[in-house]
């Protein structure tokens, strides 16, 4: 019996191919299904939010609030001016910005203004997950039966930039046969082969963790962050690192090898042996490197 879980995990219970009778029996089967985030933070307009943050920063006794260099104050006429002048001539699939009116250099550091949907910028509208399942029970002469069963499943992850994807294979083989009179064997190989692609993870040594991957990430600062690029460039930002970051593989195998003989010793007393293999592997291999972006972060560059 098949089991589908959270992103790609199947379960199987696995059968013995017993009770298969005079012929083979293919079946197959396969699903396709599609995933959307249902609920997500939804971004502040800017000239709401910064109002609110400079009157917060001016009670906490800061007078000049900034992030990344970008003093609040001095931001806030320059996202009023792009909106008043420009926000109607943006086309969202032009991620070119325009310097002097999407963003601008004052004073040494970078201010940006044209504001996004980053979560348009960032998300798939429907990631595609798979399965296929095939399998084929009989019997091999009068005396023994088997069963195949094959699965695969692929998904794609929700990031609309670089996405990471996820591959399961699983194979379930068994096989009963009647060795003599008195004896009987139960032969079972159970494997499980996975491999998990994801963009090399520039804000956490390599790896996603919760709330420390790209996902985590962008939802951390204002839609006026820059999500677009300057001279066919990124600034440094999530769209940024994860546009050019390059693939993880991390694999794992696990395989399962059982035998089992039945020993009848009269009508009412039987000698029972088993014996199993588990190998189990697994490997990360992180494709790290150096990306090419618009460091604004410390100075204009």
């Amino acid at each position: 019996m098949v089991h589908v879980l959270a992103f790609g995990v199947i379960l199987i219970t696995t059968k013995s191919g017993k009770n298969a009778k005079g012929k083979v029996r293919f079946a197959y089967s396969n699903n396709t299904g599609w995933s959307n985030p249902i609920s997500l933070v939804q971004f502040n307009d800017p000239t709401v939010e910064l109002p609110a943050m400079i009157d917060a920063q001016a009670r906490a006794g800061n007078a000049n609030p900034e992030s990344f260099g970008m003093n609040y104050k001095t931001l806030l006429p320059g996202i009023i001016n792009w909106k008043e002048k420009y926000a109607a001539t943006r086309n969202p699939n032009d991620k070119n910005m325009i310097l002097g009116e999407d963003f601008d250099v004052i004073g040494g550091k970078e201010y940006f203004y044209r504001i996004w949907n980053p979560h348009d910028e960032m998300l798939k509208k429907n990631a595609v997950q798979t399965l296929h399942n095939l399998s084929a029970q009989g019997s091999l002469g009068d005396k023994s039966s088997f069963i195949v069963s094959l699965g695969l499943a692929n998904q794609e992850g929700v990031m609309k930039i670089n996405n990471e994807t996820n591959q399961r294979f699983n194979l379930n083989l068994g096989m009963t046969t009647q060795l003599a009179s008195w004896l009987t064997g139960d032969f079972k190989v159970l494997g499980t082969f996975q491999e998990y692609d994801s963009p090399f993870n520039y804000y956490n040594n390599g790896v996603d963790t919760a709330g420390n991957g790209y996902f985590g990430y962008y939802m951390r600062w204002g839609s006026y962050f820059p999500y677009g690029t300057y001279n066919g460039t990124y600034f440094r930002h999530a769209p940024g690192y994860m546009a050019n970051a390059t693939q993880n593989e991390s694999k794992s195998n696990d395989m399962r090898i059982s035998g089992r003989l039945t020993a009848q010793i009269t009508k009412d007393f039987n000698i029972v042996g088993e014996y199993s293999i588990n190998n189990n592997f697994s490997s990360l291999k992180m494709n790290g490197g150096q990306v090419p972006l618009w460091d604004w972060w410390t100075s204009a560059r």
